[in-house]
């Protein structure tokens, strides 16, 4: 990477880039504190950085005009936000919502809401299915963000449906949530893609054989997603390290691959490490900084 920058920028999110398929890379998305200025970093080769001390509020989604800064500039209070910015967040409602009793939106996130959604069936490696939905614009790129080892759409309809049915799957002892620990641990899982289609296959044939058949009416065949070359070269070690970015410290190495939110590296040490980049969004990062890398703690990740 070539990246460097004169001062620390704000990461904001984090997602996958738009590239043809398989040449998506994960991507951070970084703000000029002093100018709002926007700035899109693609992850490839070899990534150098220092990350802050200080954690800012990354701003709240706008309905109708995408993201926006944090007005007070505050510290975050939970996750990545503030509280003022939590509660101005247009989706945040639709978002945990059933699909049973939507609630009052603001008229760009109720068109959102009732445009056509996906619901897809992901499997991580381990001995869970995880339901769950994506907008029509990011059916693919919620699934890149998810990083699990195979998945497949199912279902497409109305937001409302889509919602209720992902609802009753759950219902049936399917997961709506996969913990960050949880995934990163199962990238180094001997399943292989193939079994993890196969155990989707059979999870579908399962939800359609226990749902009632006016609620399993939208359920089609599985199409199964694309997967980038970086997503499949990050499943290819049978042990890695979990690398912890200490503040203020000089961290990197080079990019072996990636899965979801989570980056593999090679630091220079006898395992490959993971660096979770949901770690970095809310931090200030300067990029390329001069100077020899630091060896930060490890953990060691068992299955």
């Amino acid at each position: 990477m070539d990246d460097a920058l004169p001062h620390p920028w704000l990461v904001t999110h984090y997602g996958w880039s738009r590239d043809p398929h398989p040449e998506q890379r994960p991507l951070l998305h970084l703000q000029d504190p002093s100018t709002g200025a926007q700035r899109t970093v693609a992850l490839s080769g070899e990534l150098d950085f220092i990350r802050s001390r200080e954690r800012r509020c990354v701003g709240w989604r706008d309905p109708g005009h995408g993201r926006r800064p944090c007005p007070n500039a505050a510290p975050p209070t939970r996750g990545a936000q503030c509280a003022s910015c939590e509660r101005r967040n247009g989706f945040k409602a639709c978002v945990i919502c059933t699909g049973f009793d939507c609630p009052e939106l603001p008229p760009e996130a109720r068109a959102w809401c009732e445009s056509r959604h996906h619901l897809y069936l992901a499997h991580f490696g381990g001995d869970t299915v995880k339901v769950g939905t994506a907008s029509d614009g990011r059916r693919l790129a919620r699934l890149l963000d998810q990083g699990p080892l195979a998945a497949a759409w199912v279902a497409q309809g109305p937001g409302p449906a889509i919602k209720r049915l992902e609802h009753r799957i759950s219902q049936l002892g399917y997961r709506e949530r996969m913990r960050r620990d949880e995934k990163r641990r199962l990238l180094a899982s001997p399943m292989t893609p193939d079994d993890a289609k196969r155990a989707l296959q059979r999870a579908l044939a399962d939800i359609q054989a226990r749902l009632k058949p006016t609620h399993r009416a939208p359920l089609g065949d599985p199409e199964f997603a694309p997967w980038p070359d970086m997503a499949v070269a990050a499943r290819a070690f049978t042990r890695l390290e979990e690398l912890i970015p200490t503040p203020e410290r000089h961290i990197g190495g080079r990019i072996l691959g990636a899965s979801g939110s989570v980056l593999v590296l090679d630091d220079g040490g006898e395992v490959p490490v993971t660096l979770e980049l949901r770690e970095l969004v809310g931090a200030f990062l300067r990029l390329d900084p001069p100077g020899p890398r630091w060896r930060p703690t490890r953990q060691l990740t068992l299955l």
